[in-house]
């Protein structure tokens, strides 16, 4: 237990290091709050002296002034509270922004294997959700623990000072309020777990639903997907219904303590009235500190189920900022390319699938290669290992001579132009989506990269410019000018190893072989790898790569490999057979 409790304590901490730029704000926030408190425990006292030595006697002079101090009181109040409102609110955006920022640079450094075992949905939902939970209470906790801990002090010490053995008999009540508390809010918070959960994968639903918009429609495949929503809808639904069960009952049992205080109170303070040992103004003034206390007390009960609320969010979170990064790996090898790039008995294996076995292959400066063979058999692994999206399970993987997990990963990257099948793009003009190759790139040198992938023959014929919003996903596009945008951006940067991972499936040969020519012109010295399942777009290259199960089958040029009659005479010939 005391481990957990170290842990939690450095967990709430990760989180507290944001407030510590804004810790002039939040004392000016603590100093008002403090001066609030005085005035709060001076009211009731007011209270007693207007109703015993004003009302009571009859003395007007002595009335009007306590009016008016209670007036000028109520003000000062008042714009005290509008400072501390102000300034929490202030310090609170600022510090959500801060946070959103870390989490989002944390999370484009972590490794691709990350994003496959994590849902994006729930990503997003960490991002989102997570962060507007904790974001108030990483100002106000401490806060509102040092306030309230001093109004309970004070307004316990007037209570005191009314009538000792009055408060004593109230407090009995006090430990039944901690033994509700006790027993609730673990439950309280194991709900509100199982709750992130199902919220995450709703919101995860969602993302998956409206990416396949077009499949749904195609295969009316409509009820199929309103079942699964309401069983995840059903679920979320009686979770959220046990929570509002604990919390209503929580709180009648809590009405049941008050309840019982208040009888004890009302009870013995009537008789010592009676008696003649308290006066009415001190009874009442008694029952405001005692109402004032049960403020600050419900408030700690609060912030004791948001420590539940919380607590779970930032465990969500921990989950993310815990996760080493790219930036936690040790390489600082510069890259240097110069002669030739080697697998060596390179086996990596997905889940418990093998996708490489034993791999063995050099590629030279300077060459162009195709790297082929039939789907799931290793093309595009072997470029993320390039790239070191993964790491190889085994085996190692040299450039000159140096282990490529030695060399700085940033380095390696920068040297390297990937052009993915997948065409990403982002949310804007097509210009800006085109200087993702070289964010230096001035307007004239955009055009020319458009140019060069005959995408300004395209805007124009359909009245369209670079200044186009691309849309979510490029939807304002066609498949072809979401993979011209792709390869444009090749065009603006300098590299040592060009990738083209079926970068030409959405073009015509005619288009595919002038954008390849040109490729091959900008890149005359560098390496390029080309995967691709086109005869017409590999056959070429200086030398063609055949992978099969994991392992190079074959190598060499295209009259070699067809005169040979194995892997790549079969997938030349059912090409022609297609044809």
């Amino acid at each position: 237990m005391k481990v957990v409790s170290i842990k939690k304590i450095k967990d709430f901490l990760r989180f507290y290091r944001f407030a510590k730029p804004y810790k002039l704000g939040l004392a000016l926030i603590l100093l008002v709050s403090l001066l609030t408190i005085a005035i709060s425990i001076i009211n009731p006292y007011l209270l007693k002296i207007l109703i015993d030595d004003a009302m009571l006697q009859k003395d007007m002079e002595l009335l009007v002034k306590l009016l008016i101090l209670m007036v000028a009181l109520g003000l000062i109040s008042s714009a005290f509270g509008f400072i501390s409102t102000y300034f929490n609110g202030k310090i609170t955006g600022k510090i959500m922004i801060d946070i959103r920022k870390a989490i989002f640079n944390h999370i484009i450094y972590l490794p691709q294997s990350y994003f496959i075992k994590n849902k994006i949905g729930d990503i997003v939902q960490k991002i989102n959700n997570e962060v507007d939970n904790i974001r108030d209470f990483i100002t106000s906790s401490v806060l509102r623990i040092t306030k309230d801990v001093l109004m309970i002090v004070g307004y316990i010490g007037a209570l005191c000072w009314l009538n000792l053995r009055l408060f004593l008999l109230v407090s009995i009540t006090f430990p039944l309020t901690i033994l509700v508390l006790r027993y609730f809010q673990p439950r309280i918070k194991k709900v509100l777990s199982k709750i992130r959960v199902k919220d995450s994968e709703i919101l995860s639903f969602f993302m998956e639903e409206f990416s396949n918009i077009k499949l749904i429609q195609s295969f009316n495949i409509y009820q199929n997907e309103n079942l699964k929503l309401s069983k995840h809808l059903s679920a979320r639904f009686f979770l959220g219904m046990r929570r509002i069960r604990l919390k209503a009952v929580n709180t009648s049992v809590m009405g049941l303590v008050f309840s019982l205080t208040m009888t004890l109170l009302f009870s013995y303070g009537g008789l010592l009235i009676i008696n003649e040992t308290l006066t009415i103004g001190a009874l009442l003034a008694f029952i405001n500190y005692l109402l004032y206390l049960s403020d600050p007390i419900k408030d700690l009960q609060n912030l004791y189920m948001e420590i539940a609320r919380v607590s779970v969010s930032m465990d969500r979170l921990n989950e993310i900022m815990e996760t080493p990064t790219i930036l936690d790996i040790e390489s600082s090898e510069p890259f240097l390319f110069k002669e030739k790039l080697r697998f060596q008995n390179v086996n990596f294996k997905y889940k418990k699938t093998n996708v490489l076995n034993n791999l063995n292959l050099t590629i030279e400066k300077g060459k162009c290669y195709a790297i082929a063979g039939s789907s799931g058999n290793g093309k595009s692994t072997l470029i993320n290992l390039i790239l070191r999206f993964f790491e190889p399970t085994e085996g190692n993987i040299f450039i000159d001579n140096v282990l490529i997990n030695r060399i700085n990963i940033f380095d390696l990257r920068e040297n390297i132009c990937y052009i993915s099948q997948d065409n990403f793009l982002f949310n804007d003009s097509l210009g800006n989506n085109i200087s993702v190759g070289n964010l230096n790139s001035t307007e004239t040198e955009i055009q020319l990269a458009s140019n060069k992938v005959n995408l300004n023959k395209i805007t124009k014929q359909f009245n369209k410019e670079l200044s186009l919003k691309v849309g979510d996903k490029g939807v304002n596009l066609s498949g072809g000018e979401k993979q011209r945008i792709a390869l444009a951006r090749a065009f603006l940067k300098d590299a040592s190893i060009l990738i083209l991972d079926e970068a030409f499936s959405s073009l015509d040969s005619e288009s595919e072989r002038e954008i390849l020519l040109s490729l091959k012109e900008k890149f005359t010295n560098s390496t390029i790898l080309i995967i691709s399942h086109r005869i017409s777009t590999i056959k070429e290259v200086d030398e063609i790569i055949y992978i099969n199960n994991g392992i190079v089958v074959e190598q060499g040029k295209h009259e070699e490999l067809l005169s040979n009659k194995r892997h790549y005479w079969n997938l030349y010939k059912e090409q022609l057979e297609l044809v």
